[in-house]
Order: structure tokens, then sequence, then C-alpha cells
């Protein structure tokens, strides 16, 4: 995504009826990791979804296109290196931090910024998550003929 990406990003987050335009640029070939100065479209996307938000659709899309979960490292030593799971637990955001999280966010880390922020039920819905995820899956059973 070049920086009109990143806008749209950001327009989508704020506004679900721009959703389209992040979807349309995806579509046609937006790269989801483009980034400024370490920003990216998932840490625009975080910073502007309400913390009460049900929906992260903008994120899931971005995670389906490709955007990589972790961020990127940035650029300027000065910025908060945080990824956008962080970001999320630290706000208590909790739509994103688990739409990123079944996206392969660092789902420990999150946990334990939730905790540190005094998000208690992010935390919760975070240890939920991650147990499901360390169940092993049931073998099928073939049948005997």
């Amino acid at each position: 995504m070049c920086s009109s990406d990143l806008w749209a990003a950001f327009l989508a987050a704020r506004d679900p009826s721009a959703l389209k335009l992040a979807e349309l640029l995806l579509a046609k070939g937006a790269d989801p990791n483009a980034e400024t100065n370490g920003t990216t479209a998932l840490h625009i996307a975080v910073n502007n979804i309400a913390e009460n938000a049900k929906d992260a659709s903008l994120i899931e899309n971005l995670l389906r296109a490709g955007a990589n979960p972790a961020g990127v490292a940035a650029k300027d030593p000065a910025k908060l290196n945080a990824t956008p799971i962080m970001l999320a637990a630290w706000n208590g955001k909790t739509a994103a931090a688990l739409a990123l999280a079944r996206g392969g966010g660092d789902i420990e880390s999150a946990i334990r910024t939730a905790r540190n922020h005094q998000h208690p039920e992010l935390a919760a819905a975070l240890e939920t998550l991650a147990r499901t995820k360390k169940k092993p899956k049931a073998e099928v059973k073939k049948k005997r003929r």
C-alpha cells in the first residue's frame, strides 16, 4: 500500500462504508505490508477501530490479503515499535486483538499487555483463544469395512 492506501485503511477503520475502498485497493494489488516509519495498515486499523467495536472486518481483510500480523520494524528507533496486536491489547480493543490473534499475532504477549493495561476481559478472551488453538485436532477415525 502506498500512503494513499494507508489513508484508505484509516478511513475504513473509522467509517465502515469506506471498507469497500480498502477491499478494492487490496483486490487491485495494494501491498498490505507497505509501511511508513513502521506504521502499517494494520496499525492504522487498530488505532482507529472503536474500543467497543464488534467487527474487525478491515483487519481480517488485511490479514487475508497477506498482511503480517507482527507488523514491520520501525525505521525510526524513537518510534514506539509495537506490533498491531500489542496496540490492540494496550488499548483494550477486543475485536481487533482477537482478529489479530486468530491471524497469527503473538497471543501470549497480547495477554500480558492486556493484563498490564487493566483489560482483564480482553486477557481472558485471548486466553480462551490460546487454549483452543493449542488443543490438538481430533483424529478422524477411519471407518472399517
